[in-house]
C-alpha cells in the first residue's frame, strides 16, 4: 500500500519529520487541515516505497540476476580500459563516488531521480541500508540504493535545486556566466560577447568560469547567513541560489555536476524550434532582410517534399515525416529528432547559404553522435568542439552582438557549451535524457478517471497496476495466476521461416519454389565464382531451383522486406532498401529485390538478390547521394547491416540513416 503523506496545499512543503505536528505551511502560511478540529488534510501526498519493490523483485532470482548489471558492467575485463562511455558506471561523477567508498557491494544499486515537476518530499533513508533475501545466491544481504544524479528540464532543476531560474542574471547551473537584461523584451539574456557599447566584460566561451561543489556550497552559505534583505537579494542575484536544496544532504550528489543537461528538452525542444523559427523569419518581428530566412513558398515545397517522402522512410525509423510548414506547431520531441537527423540536411541543401549550412550541418552531426549508445572519448571531443563552433557561428551570424538581437541568446543555447561536460560526467545522453519521464506521465493521465478526486482515483489506478506488475516476482502468484496462459513458442514449416544452423538470420514468409532466369542464374554464377574464387566456367553444375523469400530477420532482430512484395498503395512503407557492410572501408547501398535460399554442393545458403545504388556521393555536408541504379548480385545475407531510406528530390537520391542512433519507443 502507499503511505499517505499530509503536504501543504500549494505543494510547498510536505508534513513529515521535523514538520509532522505542524498545522500550517512554513512558506506560504496556507492551513494545512480543512478543519483543525476534524483534522482532515487539504492536500495527500501518495508515496510509493521503492524498497518494498526492491524486496519482492529480489525474491525472483530472474529479476536479481537483472539487478546485477552494475556489478558485471564494472567487473567486465575491458571495463577500466575501455574507450567507451557506454553507460553511467563510464561516468566521472560513478567513479569518483566509487574511490569515496560508494557502491563496494554486489549488491548496491546506481539509482537516477526524474523530475516533471517540483518534488520537495524525500523519504529518509537508513544509512546502513536495508536487509533483503536474494533469490537468485540464495542468502540475505544488505542493500544500499544510492541516487547520483537528478535529470529534469530546467524548470524542474532550477526548483530542486533551489536556482533563482532562466529569467536571472546568474541563470547558468554550471557556470557563473552574467546575463544582460534587456529592456524592450524585459528579459534576461546570454551571451558570452557582450553587444557593442556593453560595460559587461565579454567571456571566451571555451574558458567559461565555471562552479565546484566547493564554491556552490559556499554561495548557499552566503545567501543563508546573510539577514539583511536588501544584501540577501545582492547576495542571490550574485550566485544564481535562493536556498539550500534538501538533495544537498544527499552525501552522493555532487552539486551541480549531478543534474546533467537533458538533450530532449535542449536539442530537441529547444535549439530545433528556435534555429526553425530564424531559418521562417518568425523569430524576430523585423527579420525579414536576413540572408539566412527561407521564404514561405520554398518552406510549403520543403512541407510538400516531406510529406511525399513518407514511403521512402522505413518503419524502424518511427514515424513518417509531416509537413514541417504546416504541422511544426504539433511537432513532439520525436519529430524534432528526426528533423534534425534525417530530414534537415537534405531538404535545407541548396536554399540556405553555404556558412549557415555548413555550421547546421556540423550541429547536426554532434546531435548524431549524442544520440550514439556507445560514445568514445574522440566522440566526446568532436562533441565539445563542434558545439563550441556551433555557438560561436550562432553569436556572429544570428546574434551578431547587437542589442537588440539579444533575444536570439536564450539560456538554452548558453547550455550547449556544458553538453559535453555532462556526458563526461554521467554518461552517454540515453542514460539521462527525459524520455522515460514523458513516457511515464503519458501513461499516468489515462488512469484518472474520476474529475471530483482525481488523485485517490490516481493512486488506486497506480497502486493496482504495480500489484499485477510484481507478479511475475511473486512465484507462489505467478504459478498460480501468470502460467494459466503459458507461451508456447510456435513451430513454423520452412515455407514460412527458415534458418541454418550456423547462423543467426532468419528468412520469412511469403516464399515460394521458382526457377531462376538467365540474368539470375548469371549473377548466381558470378556469386559462386567470387565465393570459391575459380572461374565462372570452371564451376559444377548450379541449380536454377530455389525458395524465394519476401522477408529477413537480421542477426540484430531487425526486419527488412523486399522489393518483390512490395505493396503499391498509398500508405505502405518502403524497408528493402539497405546498408551492406562487406568491407571494412568500403559502405554500399542497394535495393533487395528478394530473398532466397540455394543449395549448391549440398550446401544451403541464405541469399539476397541486390540492385546496387549508383556511385555514392558523400559531400562537405555529410549528405549522401546517388543518381540511380546500377547491376544486380548476390549476397550472403549476413553482410545485410540495416535498414536506411532513399528519398528522391528531383533527380538525386538522398540517402536517409540511422545509424548507431539510440531510439526510445
Amino acid at each position: 500500500m502507499p503511505e499517505f503523506i499530509d503536504i501543504c496545499v500549494n505543494s510547498c512543503m510536505a508534513f513529515t519529520g521535523q514538520y509532522e505536528n505542524e498545522s500550517s505551511c512554513h512558506y506560504c502560511s496556507e492551513p494545512r487541515f480543512f478543519d483543525d478540529n476534524k483534522r482532515k488534510s487539504r492536500k495527500v501526498l501518495s508515496y510509493f516505497s521503492l524498497i518494498d519493490r526492491f524486496k519482492i523483485q529480489y525474491n525472483d532470482p530472474v529479476r536479481s540476476q537483472s539487478l546485477r548489471y552494475r556489478y558485471e558492467y564494472i567487473n567486465n575485463e575491458n571495463y577500466d580500459n575501455s574507450n567507451n562511455i557506454g553507460d553511467i558506471f563510464d561516468g566521472n561523477l560513478y567513479k569518483e563516488l566509487v574511490n569515496e567508498g560508494f557502491f563496494s557491494n554486489e549488491h548496491d544499486i546506481v539509482l537516477i531521480g526524474s523530475t516533471d515537476g517540483y518534488q520537495i518530499f524525500r523519504q529518509k533513508t537508513d544509512d546502513y541500508g536495508v536487509m533483503m533475501y536474494d533469490g537468485l545466491l540464495k542468502e540475505d544481504f544488505l542493500l544500499r540504493s544510492h541516487i547520483i544524479m537528478w535529470t529534469g528540464n530546467i524548470p524542474a532543476i532550477t526548483k530542486i535545486m533551489y536556482l533563482s531560474g532562466h529569467n536571472s542574471y546568474t541563470a547558468c547551473r554550471f557556470c557563473y556566466l552574467r546575463g544582460v537584461y534587456c529592456s524592450s523584451r524585459q528579459h534576461i539574456y546570454y551571451p558570452c560577447n557582450m553587444p557593442t557599447h556593453y560595460e559587461n566584460p565579454s567571456v571566451n566561451p571555451s574558458n567559461l568560469n565555471k562552479r565546484t561543489e566547493e564554491n556552490y556550497k559556499r554561495d548557499i552559505l552566503l545567501v543563508e547567513n546573510e539577514h539583511q534583505i536588501t544584501l540577501k537579494k545582492e547576495n542571490i542575484k550574485n550566485t544564481g541560489i535562493t536556498a539550500r536544496s534538501i538533495l544537498l544532504n544527499l552525501k552522493s550528489l555532487k552539486f551541480p555536476r549531478a543534474f546533467p543537461v537533458d538533450i530532449m528538452h535542449l536539442f530537441f525542444e529547444n535549439i530545433s524550434i528556435n534555429m526553425f523559427k530564424h531559418w521562417s523569419g518568425t523569430f524576430f518581428k523585423s527579420g525579414n532582410g536576413e540572408n539566412y530566412i527561407i521564404s514561405n513558398a520554398i518552406w510549403k515545397v520543403i512541407g510538400k517534399t516531406m510529406e511525399k517522402s513518407r514511403r521512402d522512410v522505413p518503419p524502424e525509423f518511427g514515424r513518417p515525416p509531416h509537413d514541417i510548414y504546416k504541422h511544426s506547431n504539433g511537432f513532439k520531441a520525436k519529430e524534432w529528432s528526426d528533423w534534425i537527423t534525417i530530414y534537415s540536411m537534405p531538404m535545407l541543401k541548396n536554399k540556405l547559404p553555404h556558412i549557415y549550412l555548413k555550421a547546421w550541418s556540423n550541429f547536426v552531426k554532434t546531435v548524431r553522435l549524442c544520440l550514439q549508445r556507445n560514445i568514445t572519448k574522440d566522440d566526446l571531443n568532436q562533441i565539445q568542439n563542434l558545439l563550441l563552433d556551433f555557438y560561436i557561428h550562432y553569436e556572429n551570424y544570428y546574434y551578431k552582438k547587437e542589442e537588440d538581437r539579444l533575444p536570439a541568446m536564450l539560456i538554452s543555447f548558453h547550455y550547449l557549451l556544458h553538453v559535453a561536460d555532462c556526458i563526461a560526467d554521467c554518461g552517454p545522453c540515453w542514460v539521462f535524457w527525459q524520455y522515460p519521464m514523458e513516457r511515464l506521465c503519458g501513461m499516468l493521465l489515462p488512469l484518472v478517471h474520476n474529475r471530483s478526486l482525481p488523485y485517490s482515483n490516481l493512486t488506486n489506478n497506480v497502486h493496482l497496476l504495480e500489484i499485477f506488475n510484481h507478479l511475475l516476482f511473486i512465484p507462489s502468484l505467478s504459478h498460480k495466476y501468470l502460467n494459466k496462459f503459458p507461451i508456447i513458442p510456435k513451430s513454423y514449416p520452412s515455407s514460412k521461416v527458415f534458418t541454418l544452423d550456423d547462423k543467426n538470420e532468419e528468412l520469412y514468409w511469403p516464399s515460394k519454389a521458382c526457377n531462376l532466369n538467365p540474368s539470375e542464374m548469371r549473377a548466381l554464377k558470378q556469386f559462386y565464382s567470387e565465393l570459391f574464387n575459380i572461374p565462372k566456367h570452371s564451376l559444377p553444375t548450379i541449380s536454377s531451383d530455389v525458395r524465394k523469400y519476401g522477408r529477413l530477420r537480421t542477426k540484430d532482430g531487425h526486419f527488412i522486406s523486399s522489393y518483390w512484395i512490395k505493396r503499391n498503395d498509398n500508405i505502405s512503407r518502403n524497408n528493402y532498401c539497405v546498408n551492406v557492410q562487406m568491407y571494412e572501408d568500403l559502405e554500399l547501398y542497394g535495393r533487395v529485390e528478394y530473398f532466397l535460399v540455394h543449395t549448391f554442393q549440398d550446401v544451403q545458403r541464405m541469399l539476397g538478390f541486390i540492385q546496387w545504388t549508383s556511385n555514392i556521393h558523400d559531400d562537405n555536408y555529410g549528405i549522401k547521394t546517388f543518381y540511380g541504379y546500377s547491376s544486380h548480385s548476390y549476397i550472403d545475407v549476413e553482410y545485410i547491416d540495416r535498414c536506411v531510406g532513399f528519398m528522391r528530390i528531383e533527380n538525386t537520391f538522398y540517402i536517409l540513416d540511422k545509424e548507431n542512433q539510440v531510439v526510445y519507443e
